[in-house]
This record gives C-alpha cells, structure tokens and sequence, in this order.
C-alpha cells in the first residue's frame, strides 16, 4: 500500500469520530511521528479503537509507542 492510499484510510477512520477527537488523534500520530522518523508505523483496528503503533520493526510486539483513539 502506498502512502497516498495509508493517509485515505486514516481519514476514513478517523471520519467516524467527532471532528474534535479526529483531530486529536491526527495530531498526536503526527506528534508521535516526528520522534520516530525512521521507526516503523503500524495502523490497524483493535477493539473498536484506531491504534497507531511505532516501533524498530514491522512486528506490533516490537512497539514501544501507542497511540489509541
């Protein structure tokens, strides 16, 4: 999946939340990205909750940061 088709899923996503919370959560992962530039980011749906995970590698055990909206 190409970066393009990442960020219109993440709206999508984050369009079912109250634009308030939407734009929390935006910042955050934003905020969250700036401190692991070269870290690996995973996205996924888990327990009703957009998460936003980052990490050393592609394994989400191996994440030391979470994010959850």
């Amino acid at each position: 999946m190409n970066q393009a088709e990442t960020e219109s899923r993440i709206a999508a996503f984050t369009a079912k939340y109250t634009p308030g919370i939407a734009a929390a959560t935006i910042e955050c992962r934003r905020r969250v990205q700036a401190l692991f530039p070269r870290g690996f980011e995973l996205v996924y749906d888990n327990y009703n909750a957009l998460v936003f995970g980052f990490g050393p590698s592609a394994k989400a055990s191996d994440a030391i940061v979470s994010v959850a909206a």
